[in-house]
């Protein structure tokens, strides 16, 4: 069986000489998932840019400003 990957980092962590004075795995006890700020099925304002409209209107805007002269190549 395989120890959770908070084990195997303090595990490497005492192993390379650091000293741990406290450890707490903030992914238990989160009240929104590590994902879901990249989660592109979820939609927010925030989020937008991480949509496939999103990612084509940024690409398209920044290859607009390059070709005017507003944004360096």
């Amino acid at each position: 069986m395989f120890a959770s990957p908070c084990i195997q980092v303090k595990a490497a962590l005492l192993a390379a000489g650091f000293i741990i004075k406290e450890t707490v795995d903030l992914a238990n006890s989160a009240d929104v998932p590590w994902y879901e700020p990249i989660d592109p099925s979820r939609f927010s304002l925030t989020a937008f840019r991480t949509t496939r409209l999103g990612r084509m209107l940024t690409r398209n805007l920044v290859c607009a400003l390059e070709k005017t002269g507003f944004a360096p190549q």
